[in-house]
């Protein structure tokens, strides 16, 4: 079995992250970053102010996999 060439891989990964950030923004792929729980947090501390985004719901920042492909407390951010 042949490999592919590194610059299809690249092309082929280019695509999918279009089409994945796509159905993001359609309410298709349901993930922390269409959920109106995940919600950006802004702090002064020491003098530097830090900010971050959080599940509201569990008071956190999901681990990675958790943002990457949503969690069964999904709630859509309908944005109207």
């Amino acid at each position: 079995m042949a490999l592919k060439p590194i610059v299809e891989i690249e092309q082929m990964n280019r695509h999918m992250v279009t089409i994945q950030n796509s159905a993001i923004k359609m309410g298709r792929w349901q993930c922390c970053l269409n959920c109106i729980n995940f919600v950006e947090h802004t702090e002064n501390i020491n003098g530097i102010l830090q900010t971050w985004k959080q599940c509201d719901l569990y008071k956190q920042v999901p681990p990675p996999h958790v943002i990457a492909v949503g969690c069964e407390s999904h709630h859509d951010d309908i944005p109207f």
